[in-house]
C-alpha cells in the first residue's frame, strides 16, 4: 500500500529534520524551505500530498499567506493544513482560513504523532466519503445501511471524549421514542419522520466535529468566546456534511439527519444555536436526540471533568424542563430512566 505524503514547510533546517525524523516511520515526507517553494510543489500534483505542516513565521511568505492562497483555491478544503506556531496569537486567523489544527514549538513527539495520525485518518475516511458519493449509486437499502455506518464511524473515531457509542445512543433514544409513543405523544410527528430515520440519525448529531482542532477538542479547561464559536459551527457544518455525502440515500432520511445535525443544539426557550429558534418550530427528531445526547454526554468523563453519576445527570436533565429541553419529551425521559440507565450498566 502507497504511503501517505507529508509536506513539511519550515524556513529552518533544524525543525524540518526534526519534523520529519518524528514521522519518517509512518509516512513519506518531503520538504519545503518557504511558502512560494510549498505552493509550488502543492500545486503540481496536489493529489500526491496528504497533509501539510506549515509554519507560520517565515520569510518571503508567511504561512498564513500560504494558507490564505490554498484557501482561496479550495486546496485547503481537499489537503488538511496544521500550522506550526509559537504562540496563539494567530490561531483565530489561522483557522478561519482554513487550518485544522495547530502544533506548537518546541515539538513534543508525541503530540505531533497524535495529530497528525488523527487527522490522516479523518482524510481517508472523507476521501472515502467523497468517493462514494461520486458513484452514480441505487438508493437501496444495502447502501443506505453502508453509509450510515461509514458516517457513523467517523464520529466514533474522531470522538475526543470516546463517548460517541451509536449503539448506546440508538438504544436510550429508542427507549424514550417507545414512551412517546405508548402514551400518544407527537404521535402523527414522530411517525411522520420515521422512527428508524430518527434512530439512524441520532448517532450522527455531532458528525460536524470532526471539522474542529484537536487543540480546542483536547482542551483541558474553559473554552475562551472565540474557540466556543468555532464549537458552534459543528451544527452547520454538519449539517454541510449530510447535504454533500447523503445525496444517494432516502429523500426523508436525508431531511431527518439534516433537522437532527443543524438543531440538536437550540433550546425550548430559544436560547440555543445556531440558529435561535424556540418551542415546537425545534423539528421533534431533534428534541428528542438534545436530551438523549445531553445524558450520553454528562455521565461520560470530559478531559475537563468528571462524569457524572446517572442520578445527577437524570437531575440535571429534568432541571433543564421548560429552558433547555421540551418538557413533554423530559417527563417521558424521567419515567423511562431506570431502563436507559440499564443499557449503560449492561
Amino acid at each position: 500500500m502507497e504511503r501517505q505524503r507529508i509536506l513539511v514547510v519550515d524556513d529552518s533546517e533544524f525543525n524540518r529534520k526534526v519534523l520529519c525524523g518524528v514521522l519518517q516511520d509512518e509516512y513519506d515526507t518531503i520538504e519545503a524551505t518557504n511558502g512560494r517553494e510549498a505552493l509550488d510543489i502543492i500545486n503540481k500534483n496536489p493529489a500526491t500530498i496528504s497533509l501539510v505542516l506549515l509554519d507560520i513565521l517565515m520569510p518571503e511568505m508567511t504561512g498564513l499567506e500560504v494558507l490564505k492562497t490554498l484557501n482561496d483555491t479550495g486546496i485547503s478544503s481537499l489537503i488538511p493544513v496544521i500550522l506550526i506556531t509559537a504562540a496563539d496569537s494567530e490561531e483565530e486567523y489561522g483557522l478561519n482560513l482554513g487550518a485544522v489544527d495547530f502544533i506548537t514549538k518546541p515539538f513534543d513527539p508525541n503530540v505531533v504523532k497524535t495529530r497528525v495520525k488523527n487527522h490522516m485518518k479523518i482524510k481517508s475516511t472523507r476521501d472515502m466519503l467523497e468517493e462514494l458519493v461520486s458513484f452514480n449509486m441505487d438508493k437501496s437499502e444495502l447502501v443506505w445501511e453502508a453509509t450510515i455506518e461509514m458516517l457513523a464511524n467517523v464520529i466514533e473515531f474522531r470522538s475526543f471524549e470516546n463517548f460517541k457509542n451509536c449503539d448506546k445512543i440508538k438504544k436510550i433514544t429508542r427507549i424514550l421514542i417507545e414512551k412517546l409513543l405508548d402514551d400518544g405523544i407527537y404521535f402523527s410527528e414522530i411517525n411522520e419522520i420515521g422512527i428508524n430515520f430518527i434512530l439512524a440519525a441520532a448517532p450522527l448529531c455531532d458528525i460536524g466535529k470532526i471539522f474542529i482542532p484537536e487543540y480546542i477538542l483536547f482542551k483541558n479547561g474553559e473554552l475562551t468566546e472565540e474557540e466556543f464559536k468555532i464549537v458552534k459551527k459543528h451544527t452547520i457544518n454538519g449539517q454541510k456534511l449530510i447535504d454533500k455525502c447523503l445525496n444517494a440515500v432516502s429523500e426523508q432520511y436525508v431531511k431527518c439527519c439534516r433537522e437532527v445535525c443543524l438543531n440538536h443544539h437550540e433550546r425550548w426557550d430559544g436560547n440555543g444555536y445556531p440558529n435561535g429558534i424556540s418551542g415546537r418550530k425545534i423539528p421533534v427528531s431533534a428534541r428528542i436526540v438534545a436530551i438523549t445526547d445531553v445524558f450520553d454526554a454528562l455521565i461520560t468523563g470530559r478531559p475537563y471533568r468528571k462524569a457524572y453519576k446517572p442520578v445527577e445527570a437524570i437531575k440535571m436533565i429534568g432541571e433543564g424542563s421548560g429552558k433547555e429541553f421540551d418538557p413533554i419529551i423530559v417527563d417521558a425521559f424521567i419515567k423511562v430512566a431506570d431502563k436507559i440507565c440499564k443499557v449503560y450498566q449492561e
